[in-house]
């Protein structure tokens, strides 16, 4: 070998360097392929902190297939080191021990194949299963995955898991299944409530499940708990899969209470699926056929939750499940004979077992707002009842038609329509929307399909609509409302007329009771319409007396006002013309309400159904039906006026009946009316009626196509009922009337309703004092208003007599209109001239010039006012009387003229002439 280079030995050295490296690279990669997946890395973290392997743990695996003889003991031999692994101090070896043991033992496919399958029971035994069972419950999560995937892979491997579901379900329970879950991994809880469900239970005899039922349960309670909806969801699927695992109702039964009290625990749980499976896992409770209390006390606490759940999968998962329930009927059951029953008679009809608690559950649901579970819910009901039917429950009447769905659903709501009441009544008086829904729902199904069926119940139940009906959500006052529709469709109106009518009369009841009444009276009218039902004479008559009663009519409140409408305008649909001997006081409210002030549309709806009203009782129109009516109703209240205070309603009735008479029917009443004026005008009465009275008063005089029923009696009319409440009286309020009633006067004369010649009769009598009376009300002190009213008034005097005024009045005239034109307030200075001008319109060219030159010097220092309508007012006085008296105008302008301000006025007045 020759010499060698400086840089040939450092290559070879560098050579030989990295062949070594990577054949302990090799080294290291077959060891790790030999030894259990990740046991070397784990054996770091060990206990003890071993950073080698076990003793204990073999160097490498080796396939079964490959022992010479396939008989269990050479297996167990085999596996001899695996399973002493198994209770290794270390983790990592106890998990090792366990996955070797799953792959050797049940997932190789060669071992199998040879007849390993066949072997197995016998290699599974107690000393084989006891450590692998401690695993489960092993302080490393990952020992503890370890077994419940050898638990799994052995179940799907055995025939017969017996033995091994014995050895496991003490430590599932003892893991989740104990009063608080120890396992923290939320995937092994799920896996093991997995297991449950899976081929280790599906494998096991029945007798050891029957066994460990109270384990089981105790899972169960505890799955359902659980923080993990998963975990939730296997369990609920877990107790749907229980009565076909178990196969002993009796093992089962003893725990529903518990698994449904579960239940109820988490039936607010947010994720919708679960609730769904909640709701699938009460339906194999049931199933089971529970007692009636565990079904009364807890499945319904479920259902008034879930009936109204926000998801409509829940909703239709819970009808679903409550149509096959009702179809669970018990078995038949002998009752005593009575005495003298013939053979047979004690045999009872059997009956669906939850039928009394579940149905008025279920019927709420046929007006559920999924339109799809509304018909789905019609639809199983009728196929429930007609299986139901089959069975011999509710047998037909013996006048009662024939076995169609809609007669078998009437039945068996008919047979428990009094529980139905009762549930209605308790859930109405909750406080919770959705249970007063829920009695809402129930009662409008229940009355649609049972029909005149109801009528036992309507004492109940009518107190019940009254209630509901006021209720501040909407749809429970509409579902009520059609309550009221199908009540009055097909009851006997006398059965539901009295209990109504007792809430209306009774004087402890508010005004909201009778609000609520009258809408349920309205609807149950409407009903009626709608089937041509008719309500005897009796109780129609009892109804429009109580309707017309002061107490009803005249509450004054709007809600009560709106029904009262609704009410008449449903009787006259329902009943039409036999409306006539009630039409008075079905007349007597519509007045009441068209004397309503504040609401136009409800005046206006009361006078269209008074024409209606009219119609049916064969009336040409509404005033001739007034006229039919009047008498009487005037004859009522002359009899009542004396006693009307501000609140008395029959003042308002007053009012609207006059303006409901024609003049002819006016002038025939008129001593009737003018009685009902002067009473209340009378200066003892209240003055709110007082000024009440003065109001309509005046409106009549107004209305050209009545007031004329008074000419023909004028005279006695002002004298009896428009000056009394003019004369002065101290005081602030009688200003207040006494203003009313001069505007009264000033309308009774500018309608012309008096003649000149009585006119002048009025003037001359000094019983009247009708001058003095206005010029009182001229010197008003509380009220401007006043004194410009009496200038009106005496202005439409003074046109109205013309120049039949004499000349000592007319003395007594102009000195206070004169005055007037000193008045604090330039309104009544200007309507003062204008009076001044329908005086002088009563002047003729003789008239005295003295009392001319008087007139003159009081108004024409006027026409030099600062107030240029003043002036203009006074103005046009002088030019009409300078046409009257033109010389002692003339003279009276140009002693004034140097004197004025200005002197357009006078100038004009004289170019005038």
């Amino acid at each position: 070998m020759g010499k060698q280079s400086v840089d040939e030995i450092w290559a070879s050295l560098k050579s030989s360097t990295m062949k070594k490296a990577s054949d302990a690279r090799s080294g290291v990669r077959n060891a790790m392929a030999e030894s259990p997946s990740g046991a070397t890395a784990e054996a770091k973290a060990g206990t003890g902190g071993a950073t080698a392997t076990s003793a204990a743990e073999p160097a490498q695996e080796r396939s079964l297939a490959e022992l010479p003889d396939l008989s269990a003991e050479v297996v167990v031999a085999a596996l001899r080191r695996d399973v002493n692994c198994l209770t290794d101090e270390n983790r990592a070896t106890r998990r090792g021990g366990a996955e070797r043991l799953r792959r050797r033992l049940l997932e190789d496919a060669d071992f199998l194949a040879k007849g390993g399958r066949d072997l197995l029971p016998s290699v599974l035994t107690d000393s084989f299963l006891a450590p692998l069972a401690r695993l489960l419950n092993d302080p490393a999560e990952k020992c503890r995955e370890a077994g419940v995937l050898f638990v799994r892979a052995a179940a799907s491997a055995l025939r017969d898991t017996s033995l091994l579901f014995q050895r496991t379900i003490p430590a599932v329970k003892a893991r989740i299944g104990g009063d608080e879950a120890c396992e923290p991994s939320e995937e092994l809880r799920l896996w093991m409530v997995q297991l449950l469900r899976g081929d280790l239970a599906t494998r096991c005899a029945k007798d050891h499940l029957v066994a460990y039922a109270p384990d089981i349960i105790s899972v169960v309670v505890r799955g359902l708990d659980d923080p993990f909806h998963e975990v939730k969801k296997e369990t609920c699927r877990l107790i749907c899969d229980l009565p076909t695992l178990v196969g002993s109702r009796g093992a089962l039964l003893e725990h529903a209470e518990t698994i449904v009290k579960g239940v109820v625990r988490n039936m607010a749980h947010p994720h919708y699926k679960v609730r769904v499976l909640l709701v699938s896992a009460v339906d194999a409770v049931v199933g089971m056929r529970p007692s009636r209390e565990v079904v009364d006390k807890l499945v319904a606490t479920i259902l008034h939750e879930a009936t109204f759940d926000k998801a409509r999968q829940v909703r239709g998962r819970v009808y679903e499940c409550m149509a096959s329930w009702l179809a669970i009927v018990e078995e038949e059951e002998k009752v005593p004979l009575e005495a003298g029953a013939e053979a047979g008679a004690g045999v009872r009809a059997p009956e669906p077992l939850y039928a009394e608690i579940l149905l008025p559950f279920y019927l709420v649901g046929m007006l559920d707002e999924e339109r799809e579970i509304r018909e789905v819910s019609r639809q199983r009901l009728e196929e429930v009842c007609a299986r139901n039917a089959e069975a011999g429950c509710y047998p037909a009447g013996p006048h009662e038609d024939g076995g169609e769905g809609g007669n078998l659903v009437r039945r068996m709501v008919r047979h428990h329509l009094k529980h139905i009441a009762i549930v209605c009544k308790r859930d109405s008086a909750e406080w919770t929307k959705n249970k007063n829904l829920s009695a809402a729902r129930l009662l409008r199904v229940a009355t649609e399909i049972a029909g005149r069926d109801m009528d036992p119940y309507l004492g109940s139940i009518v107190p019940l609509l009254c209630n509901a009906i006021g209720n501040e959500n909407e749809d429970i006052a509409q579902h009520i409302v059609r309550c009221t529709h199908h009540i009055g469709a097909a009851c006997d109106p006398e059965s539901w007329a009295c209990t109504l009518l007792d809430t209306l009369n009774n004087p402890k009841s508010s005004i909201p009771n009778r609000a609520n009444a009258l809408v349920v009276l309205a609807g149950l009218v409407h009903g009626c319409s709608q089937t041509g039902r008719e309500m005897g004479a009796d109780t129609l008559a009892a109804l429009a007396s109580t309707l017309a009663s002061e107490e009803i009519r005249g509450a004054g409140h709007y809600a009560i006002n709106n029904q009262l409408l609704s009410v008449i305008t449903n009787v006259l649909e329902a009943f039409g013309g036999g409306c006539g001997p009630v039409s008075r006081d079905l007349y007597h409210v519509l007045l009441q309400l068209q004397a309503l002030r504040d609401d136009d549309a409800l005046r206006s709806g009361a006078v269209l159904v008074t024409q209606r009203l009219a119609e049916a009782c064969g009336y040409e129109s509404a005033a001739s039906f007034a006229s039919g009516h009047s008498e009487d109703l005037l004859r009522v209240l002359c009899g009542t006026c004396a006693e009307w205070t501000k609140d008395s309603p029959d003042q308002f009735v007053f009012a609207a009946l006059v303006f409901n008479c024609s003049a002819e029917v006016l002038a025939r009443l008129y001593d009737q009316v003018t009685q009902v004026f002067c009473s209340c005008l009378s200066q003892e009465r209240d003055p709110h009626v007082r000024l009440e009275t003065l109001k309509v008063v005046d409106r009549l005089l107004e209305d050209q196509d009545r007031n004329g029923f008074i000419r023909p009696s004028s005279m006695r009319f002002l004298a009896e009922v428009l000056l009394p409440p003019a004369v002065w009286q101290a005081g602030k309020t009688a200003a207040s009337i006494r203003f009313h009633a001069i505007v009264a006067i000033g309308t009774f004369f500018r309608e012309d309703l008096m003649s000149p010649t009585e006119l002048v009769q009025v003037l001359i009598d000094d019983r009247y004092q009708l001058l003095p009376t206005i010029h009182s009300s001229l010197e008003e002190d509380y009220y401007a208003d006043t004194r410009l009213c009496s200038c009106h008034t005496l202005a439409a005097l003074l046109n109205c007599i013309g120049t039949k005024l004499t000349n000592d009045q007319k003395r007594l005239v102009y000195p206070e209109l004169v005055k007037r034109l000193d008045d604090s307030s330039d309104k009544v200075r200007i309507q003062a001239c204008a009076t001044l001008e329908a005086f002088v319109g009563c002047l003729e060219p003789d008239y005295c010039e003295t009392n001319t030159g008087y007139i003159l010097k009081g108004i024409l220092i006027h026409m030099d006012d600062t107030n240029p309508e003043v002036q203009e007012a006074v103005c046009l006085v002088v030019e009409k009387l300078a046409k009257v008296k033109p010389g002692v105008t003339r003279g009276s302008l140009h002693e004034v003229r140097e004197q004025h301000r200005g002197v357009a006025f006078i100038d004009r007045v004289l170019g005038s002439m």
